[in-house]
């Protein structure tokens, strides 16, 4: 009797030790398919598209500059950040061109004061732009920008175009949120047309 009995508790032990080892060996499976799915190209948790950011920094930058001075940003981007002092006095570069997927794109602070930048093809989606903090500041060669009517919001920080070249800003048609910082243009004596009558602002 006392020996089927310790028959069956180690019957009942290895049935159960069986069942741990099974159950484990699942919850490893569905957590590396769950990677799998994490880490597949094209696809966010969610379904959404992923969200590709580029960021140039300081001791890169000049990687970004091919010999016609032009900067390309990927295919495929959807936000652009040109790092602080990226560009900060660079004479090599000409122009930006980003690819019709960025939707944000942040100039900050510095990245641009006294470059030769010619200028910015913006794309055609482009939902939010950043001017940081002197960002732009005595660029004396960037003569227009033309923001698409995509945007919705246009932020130029304090000082961000001062003591610039620039003479032509045409803001989106659909822009409803700008914030101007402090001296933004100032002594910006070359800007001539800056018109937002056309735009959803109710206020600025």
């Amino acid at each position: 009797m006392k020996n089927r009995l310790v028959r069956n508790l180690a019957t009942l032990g290895l049935f159960l030790s069986l069942m741990f080892s099974l159950q484990i060996l699942g919850l490893n499976n569905q957590t590396s398919n769950a990677m799998i799915n994490e880490d597949r190209p094209g696809q966010s948790v969610d379904g959404a598209p992923p969200q590709k950011t580029v960021k140039i920094r300081k001791n890169l930058a000049k990687n970004y500059i091919s010999r016609n001075g032009e900067v390309k940003i990927d295919p495929g981007t959807t936000i652009v950040y040109i790092d602080k002092d990226a560009f900060n006095g660079n004479e090599h570069i000409k122009s930006i061109v980003f690819p019709e997927s960025v939707k944000k794109i942040v100039f900050d602070e510095r990245c641009l004061t006294g470059s030769s930048i010619e200028k910015l093809e913006l794309p055609q989606h482009l939902e939010e732009i950043i001017f940081k903090q002197s960002s732009f500041y005595k660029t004396n060669k960037i003569k227009s920008i033309v923001f698409p009517d995509s945007v919705k919001q246009i932020v130029f920080s304090a000082f961000s175009f001062s003591e610039s070249s620039i003479n032509t800003i045409v803001p989106s048609k659909n822009l409803d949120n700008l914030i101007l910082g402090v001296s933004c243009f100032q002594n910006t004596k070359s800007l001539q047309e800056f018109d937002l009558s056309q735009t959803k602002l109710k206020k600025i």
